[in-house]
């Protein structure tokens, strides 16, 4: 918990909290809207929902320049008051039952929007708050109050929405985004120095020149959208085997809780778990996810499937954990925004095509041959990346720090500060 005894990690601390309430909060209060005003199409509240995943995905990079082009701080905030104004304006309409779906669909494009410009700033401001060795029980604190709204946040809006309506539930989600905006605004960081810049199209080449001068990095992202892909197909399958069962709705309630339990568990490992060679044991950690779909495939006793899915995504949150310092201590400081939504997009991008390809090969081969195919997909490349060297290279040092292998020589493009 040392990280939380420094003022300036504290106010992010709060303000990311609470912008993850305020997330967690959202899409179950404008599923209960949508289906209210168009009774309940489930087309329409798929467009609606599918609208803040789409905008994210194309503005993550617009997200990552400006991450690294103003201060961080900055950005955050203004996201959060992006989500109060089209919170605020969705309650607003709601409640006065004259939405309509073209305006819910407006208000999670901003959400979205929203999103693509908070999360690369996030990954990026917190080494500029906590010293190098303090990185990773940091991020736990924060992966960890994410983890805690996930399972608490859709609980309060559910209660709000049958209590009173959803309109009321968007009201208090605007309420979070202002507490996290106003936390925000406190953080006063020194400005980054930074080189003239030429233009955004010169940042995002820069940006992924850190990349591709890193092949370790490169391919240990290529293994990690890989499990993205996988567990997506978990996700979609997992509802279809849950409701061959006399209980299907509560059976998979069940093993969703211990998603979120998993998540939650892996952040609190994190706290005190600090190998010396990091991505190796996070990694292998990973794999450990295989066994949820192995077990679903199986249709092992719910409290079996239960246990794997804890045990599988607590592998995966420690690994995002390890991860992210990683990066924030590999990449230079002045393009982490830019090098953290790369890595964002690609991460978003690999779940719905998880979905539609799990789907399919579900109806060509069957649910659980293609259950056994992700868990294959997930476990071989997460298990095979840490035999490359680039990514054994990643150590530990004694005073907390992470050292990693030499960057390969390439010709820099314009605007690369390194």
């Amino acid at each position: 918990m040392e990280p939380l005894r420094q003022a300036p990690y504290r106010q992010l601390w709060l303000g990311q909290g609470a912008s993850a309430f305020g997330e967690g909060m959202v899409p179950l209060a404008v599923a209960f809207a949508t289906l209210q005003i168009t009774n309940g199409s489930p087309t329409l509240l798929g467009l609606v929902l599918g609208a803040a995943a789409a905008a994210q995905t194309v503005a993550l990079p617009l997200g990552g320049v400006l991450g690294d082009r103003l201060p961080r701080p900055a950005v955050m905030v203004i996201a959060c008051w992006v989500r109060v104004v089209a919170q605020a304006g969705l309650a607003a309409l709601v409640l006065a039952g004259r939405a309509q779906v073209w305006e819910l669909i407006v208000a999670m494009l901003a959400n979205g929007l929203a999103s693509a410009l908070f999360r690369p700033a996030a990954t990026a401001v917190v080494p500029s708050v906590v010293s190098a060795a303090r990185l990773q029980p940091a991020n736990a604190l924060i992966a960890l109050s994410r983890s805690t709204s996930q399972i608490c946040a859709p609980i309060l809006a559910g209660v709000v929405v049958a209590a009173f309506a959803p309109g009321w539930a968007l009201a208090a989600a605007a309420v979070t985004f202002v507490v996290a905006a106003v936390s925000l605004g406190r953080l006063h960081l020194p400005r980054i120095a930074r080189s003239d810049r030429p233009g955004m199209w010169s940042e995002l080449a820069a940006g992924w020149h850190e990349m591709a001068v890193r092949p370790w990095y490169l391919s240990n992202l290529a293994a990690h959208a890989l499990g993205n892909l996988a567990i997506a197909t978990f996700l979609v399958l997992g509802p279809v085997i849950a409701s061959r069962s006399a209980h299907g709705s509560t059976t998979w309630g069940l093993i969703a809780a211990s998603i979120a339990v998993g998540s939650v568990l892996g952040g609190v490992v994190a706290f005190r778990v600090l190998p010396r060679r990091p991505l190796v044991i996070a990694n292998l950690a990973v794999t450990i996810s295989a066994l949820q779909m192995v077990a679903l495939a199986h249709s092992l006793p719910t409290p079996l499937i239960m246990a794997t899915a804890v045990a599988g995504f607590a592998g995966t949150s420690f690994l995002n954990r390890v991860w992210t310092t990683v990066m924030q201590q590999l990449i230079p400081t002045a393009v982490l925004a830019r090098v953290s939504s790369y890595d964002w997009a690609l991460s978003l991008a690999a779940m719905p095509v998880g979905y539609a390809l799990g789907g399919a090969a579900a109806g060509w081969i069957g649910v659980p041959q293609t259950l056994t195919v992700a868990a294959l997909v997930l476990a071989l490349p997460n298990a095979l990346i840490v035999l490359t060297p680039g990514v054994r290279a990643v150590r530990r040092r004694s005073d907390g720090t992470v050292a990693g292998p030499a960057v390969r020589a390439q010709r820099s493009p314009a605007g690369d500060p390194s």
